[in-house]
């Protein structure tokens, strides 16, 4: 049959697969655990192949953790401008896109199913982009007077909820594409970049 053939012949390109049907993917394992089907090529030039394929959905991530990042280093500077002095006010600020990651998972898992995961993804990398743009071109108290400071404030946050939002659903819709794009002889490698 097909397999038997299949297995006798040597892989010689590590690529990045496109969608497969099911006897396709079992054809595709059944190979990479022969003996036969390794290659000279080295775990972390595969690991590279592998990621200048998806380099885009990494840079968003890196862009989302950036963000939270730059936001926590200068809580000093967001408690004068925006919360009043209150270094309550800012961290809760702060902790708000924590707290909507899990439904920002949850809705945009959701739309990967029913719309399909590149929409959710691009949806979702949009949303992280607007939001985080969004947050730089706010309003403060101190610029522009407490009224206009009071909306930025209430901009703020709903700009972190997107926030939230948008990195759930960017793990949601990457995480489960590189676990099935990523060659099998690398796959938990791989994956475990999204981490990093």
């Amino acid at each position: 049959s097909r397999l038997r053939r299949a297995s006798h012949q040597r892989v010689t390109r590590y690529d990045l697969p496109r969608l497969r049907s099911g006897a396709e993917m079992a054809e595709q394992a059944h190979l990479a655990k022969a003996p036969e089907a390794y290659d000279k090529v080295s775990d972390m030039k595969l690991l590279a192949q592998f990621l200048l394929g998806i380099w885009p959905l990494l840079l968003g991530n890196v862009m989302q953790w950036y963000e939270f990042a730059i936001f926590g280093y200068l809580a000093k500077e967001m408690e004068g401008n925006f919360f009043h002095g209150s270094m309550m006010a800012t961290w809760l600020g702060f902790a708000v896109t924590f707290v909507s990651r899990p439904f920002g998972g949850y809705l945009f898992g959701w739309l990967a199913d029913h719309i399909g995961r590149r929409a959710s993804t691009i949806g979702s990398l949009l949303g992280m982009t607007v939001a985080t743009v969004g947050q730089g071109l706010l309003p403060s108290p101190l610029c522009c007077g407490p009224s206009w400071g009071g909306i930025g404030v209430g901009l703020l946050v709903i700009l972190r909820l997107l926030q939230g939002l948008c990195t759930g659903g960017d793990e949601a819709a990457i995480i489960p594409y590189m676990v099935e794009t990523a060659p099998a002889r690398i796959k938990c490698l791989a994956t475990s970049i999204f981490a990093v």
